[in-house]
């Protein structure tokens, strides 16, 4: 299956100028959410990519043919998050999944635009969801507790 991570980020910070500085001044470091969740999938057999709109511009067409898209959100990022769920679900193929801190917060919100949300921790979760073990719209993770279990970032699909 193929599988894309998006991290958004707000129109400015998209802006070529913004990027500019970025390189000038150095990158910040990568969101690791996405990148342990695409590894978890990645190990399990699944296309994965990611992208941090922060560092680069969106493979667009990449986007709109995945099997599934799923969406960081923190609450400044939300509504581009939404905006690019809606982009798919009217011109690509692939289910959107949203998670992050403001869909946890808010999921009946980010469900608007999503086939689903996982509020909370991912990590344990993420393969179930993505190959349909967990059928519910909005799917509720548990704490992780043991760190120890939680793989390490993979950023060769970054």
């Amino acid at each position: 299956m193929k599988i894309v991570f998006v991290t958004p980020t707000t129109a400015l910070r998209r802006f070529p100028p913004y990027r500019l500085g970025g390189k000038i001044y150095g990158q910040i470091n990568s969101i690791t959410g996405p990148l342990i969740l695409g590894g978890i999938l990645k190990r399990a057999g699944h296309s994965v990519s990611v992208y941090e709109e922060l560092n680069g511009k969106l493979d667009e067409k990449e986007l709109l043919q995945a099997d599934v898209v799923c969406l960081y959100t923190m609450t400044s990022t939300a509504p581009r998050a939404y905006e690019l769920a809606d982009l798919i679900h009217e011109k690509g193929k692939g289910r959107v999944i949203i998670g992050g801190m403001h869909a946890t917060a808010l999921p009946e919100e980010a469900l608007q635009h999503a086939d689903t949300v996982i509020a909370g921790e991912g990590e344990e979760i993420i393969l179930d969801v993505v190959e349909g073990r967990r059928a519910e719209r909005i799917v509720r993770a548990e704490p992780i507790c043991d760190l120890d279990r939680i793989p390490f970032p993979d950023y060769s699909i970054l």
